[in-house]
């Protein structure tokens, strides 16, 4: 989870302890507990790279884990422990890579000229802004027809070898009721409303 995630769950299951230590504020918490560190990342509209400081990882871990464990009940896994767990397929997780193409290029195009007429207010927020600017540049990752109309039927090549994947490991692991975990949060049905 996340560093703030973190402190959430600390502030409502230990305020008192954390105002105690003196530490109730996130920007006093942080200070004990994370590291913020810069780093390239790639800028929000895809056009470029930029560098940007960001909390990288957990500092005095020990530390945070006595307060932590007064609440919180942890059980990890060890060795010899008789819970097994299963392996993965071929050892490691298994990542579908799949070429944007040309069309996602012309598109990152878009998006980094639609940012720089956010940036310098030339349209008004409702109008466009940097959240539906990132949120079309995901689904553009995706599959260009779900920014993209495209003719019905049309192949989604992503999806496509995505679902080819899957098959061949549900084939290969049959035998042994194989199981197989997929992530994907955008173009899910919804709940009707």
């Amino acid at each position: 989870n996340t560093l703030a995630e973190f402190f959430t769950m600390q502030r409502y299951f230990q305020m008192d302890t954390l105002q105690e230590l003196g530490i109730s504020h996130f920007d006093a918490w942080a200070n004990q507990f994370a590291l913020a560190e810069p780093g390239l990342e790639m800028t929000p509209d895809g056009s470029g790279f930029r560098m940007n400081t960001r909390f990288r990882k957990f500092v005095n871990v020990p530390e945070l884990m006595q307060i932590w464990l007064q609440v919180a009940d942890v059980f990890i896994i060890k060795a010899g422990s008789g819970i097994e767990r299963p392996d993965l397929f071929n050892n490691k997780p298994v990542k579908v890579l799949s070429d944007g193409g040309q069309a996602l290029l012309e598109y990152v195009s878009e998006l980094a000229a639609r940012a720089e007429k956010v940036r310098s207010r030339m349209v008004q927020p409702d109008e466009d802004n940097m959240l539906c600017i990132t949120s079309d540049g995901r689904k553009a990752a995706l599959d260009m027809s779900l920014v993209v109309p495209a003719s019905p039927g049309s192949p989604m090549a992503k999806i496509d070898a995505l679902a080819d994947v899957v098959e061949e490991i549900f084939k290969t692991t049959a035998p042994i009721k194989g199981t197989q975990i997929i992530f994907c949060d955008l173009a899910t049905p919804k709940a009707k409303s």
